[in-house]
């Protein structure tokens, strides 16, 4: 495995540790979109971890467990882990923050895919991994897909060598499944990216998203689950916007990255209207000192206001927060080489100050060594609770929450180790999660909340890929790619049940010949399903797994122009990611013409 310092000279990279759970069919786009160019990159992480695989972005669409509590809503698991427990960073700069729940959340597809030039993915950074995006400006192009069961995206870039500016749009409308329409699952989005690298080893960064009236589908609708019929209630995310501006230098030995991101969103749950925004500062910074080691230092402050939208009263004492959450990491890397035996360590500190409730202060730490293609690697990584954790009685309306001295951060301890030679890939890995957080009821009347750490949770799982562009010398194109997953989730009361929206095995596979390509999606029935689980209409007689089949064929008219055809989802299979709230979409045609300058 190797740092993000040297992220273009991966030792064994190349395996994508999820699996392709869409709820919107692979679009022809990706097929027809060259590979991304991004304008020289300028990456400060800040952090500790290491990057074991990086995937092209539709490749991760395609192969990453993503699960979508409405469309467009999209939250994408490392294994069992989702939400506020995998760290998700842009750039190398962290996109997570305390606004991010415990269980799925909305925000990953607040950067759209078509900004996006590199997934990686990592063990280290919070106990559940790292998902890194890299943000890049494809070639001057212009493009248009309608795909017959969702509806239209276009995308458009200029590029130069001083500048970059891309759009994307996304106009969809119900999603059309197999079993019929569902209503209130629309998805919109409009955004725009700039970059610009003002001189070798620089660049500045602006990007913008915005969408409208989303329907959360599983709350309109309804529906049945192990406690009775939950009933239709009104839920809308009005407005959501993200703003992210940053720069990064490097300065010889010295990079530094400096970042301002802004999160808000208008919801209307019933007849609330809840508000919250946050604005997060950055300042990443990394140091080579010399003979491999390095000094990585990284500074968040988080500005948040919070409206839960009911007025003061008995039930209700606060309607309005504001807050101010820090993190803190600094720590050294060791990059070293003795022959054919490679290693990465590294040590660190993490600090959370969250609000003015308390102080959460780890130490955090990562080594990994390769030997002709055999690698192992350790990582102990922490996490302290979600704004919501800390904060139940405020972000519901209801009751008080009581603080806890005690309270400890959630760690992980993660062991790994496979073997890599040319496209084969594979590996194994057990993850032991402590200090799990909890929110208990101290008393009915009154309502009183208080967090506690309570319970642990083991996963175990293993992962392959194979992926060649030429097998057996051939113009036969392979991809595939699977992973298992295992988690069992310790009570406080020392019962045992399955970890929640965990899917044992996921699958892809994708075979390409000259203009024609194949793909294969796969997800069985979850046969061990927890509580919580059974009592969610998005998982309650909907674990029915999905069998996709797509095929397409690329074709090129004309000298810069090219058009894609696809039908997805052949067999017209009505299966459904597990923990999303619509099936996968019907069998219909998607059209894509692109025009590159």
């Amino acid at each position: 495995m190797t740092s993000n310092l040297s992220r273009h000279r991966l030792g064994f990279a190349a395996l994508l540790a999820a699996f392709a759970a869409l709820a919107l069919p692979a679009p022809a786009r990706a097929e027809v979109a060259p590979s991304a160019q991004e304008l020289p990159a300028v990456v400060v992480s800040g952090t500790n971890f290491e990057i074991q695989r990086t995937v092209a972005p539709q490749v991760f669409a395609r192969s990453a467990r993503i699960q979508q509590t409405a469309p467009g809503q999209r939250s994408p698991y490392l294994g069992a882990f989702t939400g506020n427990q995998v760290n998700q960073t842009v750039d190398g700069m962290r996109f997570s923050n305390s606004l991010f729940r415990t269980g799925p959340n909305q925000y990953f597809s607040w950067v759209p895919d078509a900004f996006v030039s590199e997934v990686s993915v990592s063990d280290g950074g919070n106990v559940g991994g790292s998902i890194d995006r890299l943000l890049g400006i494809s070639p001057s192009h212009l493009e248009a897909t309608v795909d017959s069961s969702l509806g239209f995206i276009g995308t458009a870039s200029f590029r130069d060598k001083r500048i970059g500016i891309t759009l994307s749009t996304i106009e969809q409308g119900n999603v059309e499944t197999a079993k019929g329409t569902v209503p209130h699952s629309s998805y919109n989005q409009r955004a725009i990216m700039i970059q610009s690298p003002w001189a070798t080893g620089q660049k500045t960064t602006i990007l913008r998203s915005h969408s409208r009236d989303l329907e959360r589908p599983d709350k309109w609708n309804g529906g049945l689950r192990s406690s009775g019929f939950q009933a239709p209630s009104p839920y809308t995310w009005e407005r959501q916007d993200y703003t992210l501006l940053k720069h990064e230098a490097r300065f010889g030995r010295l990079g530094l990255a400096g970042g301002f991101q802004r999160f808000e969103e208008f919801i209307r749950d019933g007849t609330k209207p809840i508000h919250s925004e946050l604005h997060l500062l950055i300042l990443n910074a990394d140091y080579t000192i010399n003979a491999g080691f390095s000094a990585y230092l990284s500074v968040n402050r988080e500005e948040i206001t919070y409206d839960n939208g009911m007025a003061p009263g008995l039930s209700n004492p606060r309607q309005m927060d504001d807050d101010v959450w820090s993190t803190f990491r600094q720590g050294v890397r060791w990059l070293g080489q003795t022959g054919a035996l490679r290693w990465v360590a590294s040590g660190g500190l993490k600090q959370v100050e969250a609000g003015s409730l308390t102080v959460f202060r780890n130490p955090e730490a990562a080594v990994s060594v390769s030997y002709h293609g055999v690698f192992a690697g350790y990582d102990r990584s922490t996490n302290a609770p979600s704004y919501f954790s800390l904060k139940q009685a405020l972000t519901s309306g209801r009751g008080l929450s009581l603080p806890n001295p005690n309270l400890k951060a959630e760690y992980a301890d993660t062991f790994r180790a496979g073997y890599k030679a040319g496209p084969l890939h594979v590996d194994v890995y057990e993850k032991r999660f402590r200090n799990a957080i909890q929110s208990e009821t101290v008393t009915n009347n009154p309502l009183v909340y208080r967090p506690y750490n309570g319970g642990s949770m083991e996963v175990r799982g293993a992962s392959f890929s194979f992926s060649t562009s030429s097998l057996l010398g051939s113009e036969l194109g392979l991809d595939a790619r699977a992973e298992y997953n295992f988690g069992r989730n310790r009570l406080p009361d020392g019962k045992v049940q399955p970890t929640d929206k965990t899917t044992p095995f996921v699958g892809y596979l994708r075979l390409s010949w000259a203009r024609l390509w194949s793909e294969f999606l796969f997800q069985p029935k979850a046969t061990r399903l927890s509580p919580s689980d059974l009592n969610d209409v998005r998982v309650f007689g909907h674990n029915s797994g999905y069998r996709i089949v797509n095929i397409g064929y690329t074709l090129r008219p004309l000298r810069g122009w090219t058009t894609a055809l696809a039908l997805n989802n052949l067999f017209n299979d009505h299966g459904r990611v597990l923990g999303s709230s619509v099936d996968i979409p019907k069998r219909g045609l998607s059209i894509s013409v692109r025009r590159d300058f």
